[in-house]
């Protein structure tokens, strides 16, 4: 008997709550005059902040791999007010490897 296929990963999704970031130590990326979504490796937080009242909310996506296989993914997503930064709080193994992607809801 051949042994069942491995299932993907749950979808995890995380709703910021609102925070401060710390003043270094972070990767950002931004959408121009939209968001800025930051992660602060050493905690492994997702940092985001909506600048314009254009969009309900903001967000990021990511993937995480460990041992060449994905391992985790999902969203941090803040409906907080503008100019507010919202933070998800995760864990990441040391040795995994992340990629993400800022968006707009």
């Amino acid at each position: 008997m051949a042994a069942p296929a491995s299932a993907a990963p749950a979808y995890e999704t995380n709703y910021a709550v609102a925070g401060t970031p710390p003043s270094s130590g972070l990767s950002c990326r931004s959408v121009s005059g939209v968001l800025r979504a930051c992660f602060e490796a050493y905690g492994d937080k997702w940092w985001l902040r909506r600048d314009t009242g254009s969009y309900s909310g903001v967000g990021v996506e990511w993937e995480n791999y460990r041992n060449g296989s994905l391992y985790r993914h999902g969203q941090c997503v803040s409906y907080l007010a503008v100019g507010t930064w919202g933070v998800c709080n995760k864990d990441y193994y040391e040795d995994s490897v992340l990629y993400w992607s800022p968006f707009v809801v």
